[in-house]
């Protein structure tokens, strides 16, 4: 129970103590299960000060939304900082004074991280959804 009067809480937002527990949890369940190796926070929205404390745990990365690799959130804070959209990856290879120009469109913006697949629609002539039991959720045929 987060109680705001207790000394031990008293200087933690419940955002804070809510993670400093799960992060217990989870090291507690590591013993019974090995491959539960890390803890998810959620969401990290740079731009949200509400969300800002996950950036204070360490060590924390966050996922390129273009490489899909992981970098570390000091890193990305860099970028983030800059806009709110980024190829985190990029902060891998900067030098720490060194932040790419704003308008760097290689690196910043909704156009940075998108993708152009080529999709062939025969290919989607029976897409089936799933639920976790194995049963059709949804089923969307298309006939050419």
């Amino acid at each position: 129970m987060y109680d705001p009067s207790s000394p031990t809480v008293r200087s933690l937002s419940m955002g804070v103590y809510s993670a400093l527990r799960e992060c217990a949890l989870t090291k507690q369940y590591s013993q019974l299960i090995p491959s539960l190796k890390y803890y998810y926070m959620g969401f990290y929205i740079h731009s949200c000060s509400k969300m800002r404390y996950k950036a204070q745990f360490k060590p924390s990365d966050l996922v390129c939304p273009k490489t899909y690799s992981w970098v570390p959130v000091d890193k990305c804070v860099r970028l983030l900082d800059v806009h709110k959209v980024a190829v985190l990856s990029a902060a891998l290879t900067l030098p720490e004074d060194v932040l790419p120009d704003s308008s760097d469109a290689s690196i910043y913006g909704p156009s940075a991280i998108s993708f152009n697949y080529p999709v062939d629609i025969r290919e989607l002539s029976n897409v089936m959804i799933y639920d976790p039991k194995g049963i059709i959720l949804l089923r969307v045929s298309i006939f050419l």
